[in-house]
């Protein structure tokens, strides 16, 4: 929030998403607190690695695994039906189809 929009939208999808309504002043003090914390942070994270990639590849540490979650925004909701026109998709030359969110 902040600095990919303003105070006052970051405010209004806070209210969206949680349901409370805050002022945007809040929102712009809790960013100008953490800013610096988070910086910090970033720098150091940043300093740790590249101490790590230029270590030599065989004594690098690594993994065996790694476990990736997303948080649902990029998922697709609806279904596809076939479209009323008859037109074909531009590439594949396939049959359009719409989406409905019923």
């Amino acid at each position: 929030m902040g600095i990919s929009q303003s105070y006052q939208q970051a405010a209004k999808q806070f209210e969206q998403h949680y349901g409370w309504n805050i002022d945007r002043y809040r929102v712009r003090r809790a960013v100008a607190k953490i800013a610096p914390q988070a910086e910090e942070y970033v720098s150091q994270r940043l300093e740790i690695s590249r101490e790590e990639y230029n270590k030599p590849l065989d004594v690098r540490p690594g993994i065996e695994q790694i476990l990736v979650e997303l948080d649902g925004s990029h998922i697709r909701t609806g279904t596809f039906q076939s479209a009323q026109t008859q037109q074909l998709t531009k590439k594949r030359q396939l049959p359009k189809k719409e989406r409905t969110t019923e």
